[in-house]
């Protein structure tokens, strides 16, 4: 049972303003835990908002003219305090996996989807800043661990009936004439149809690294 529940079970309905707004539940010692019903009270949205611009509480003032306004604030950012308590308030928290409904429902979400040349220029200049770290020994050696015995996604997995027929449907229409070669225009490097996989758009020196 939350706070406003509460102080309902006690005092009845919680009032509205002429607006239509309700009236908002204010702890008075300013612990959101303690939900004791003395204290609880009920303000006016107005005066619950000059409680806690006086306290100096910003990300509270900001979620009460949410509720005033019915809109998010623009141009609106945490102070450096209220940041420093979210992120102490989210050190520790243990994030909840994923189910298999919402997997599939990602999946399905991103499929079909294709890049914007914009997008893909902001991920080539990621991947090169990030290219340029290098990383301790002790970090290496770490990575290093943690890949040992380390199990693909396709290692031990077979195809279903279904997947082999579509695979070998798309098969029969590819073209098996000669390969056309072509030259990666950031390395030089010549090949066959394989090339577009390891070179040009994903080319390793693009991201400063040697082939």
């Amino acid at each position: 049972m939350n706070y406003r529940q509460i102080w309902q079970q006690a005092n009845g309905p919680i009032p509205v303003d002429e607006q239509g707004r309700s009236y908002e539940i204010h702890h008075v010692d300013g612990n959101r835990k303690n939900n004791d019903l003395s204290n609880l009270v009920c303000i006016t949205i107005e005066e619950h908002l000059r409680i806690h611009e006086k306290q100096g509480d910003e990300a509270a003032c900001h979620a009460i003219r949410v509720r005033m306004h019915n809109e998010a604030q623009k141009g609106w950012k945490h102070s450096l305090k209220s940041r420093e308590k979210m992120s102490i308030a989210k050190k520790g928290a243990v994030r909840m996996p994923h189910t298999e409904e919402t997997k599939k429902k990602m999946s399905n979400a991103k499929k079909g989807k294709k890049l914007s040349e914009e997008s893909r220029q902001k991920l080539i200049e990621s991947k090169k800043a990030n290219s340029t770290l290098n990383h301790s020994a002790e970090t290496r050696l770490k990575m290093s661990e943690a890949k040992k015995g380390k199990v693909t996604w396709t290692k031990g997995r077979k195809a279903s009936l279904e997947t082999k027929l579509k695979m070998s449907k798309i098969r029969k229409g590819v073209s098996k004439g000669p390969q056309v070669r072509v030259e990666c225009p950031h390395c030089g490097a010549v090949g066959g149809n394989a090339m577009k996989r390891w070179h040009f758009n994903n080319c390793k020196t693009l991201f400063g690294e040697s082939n």
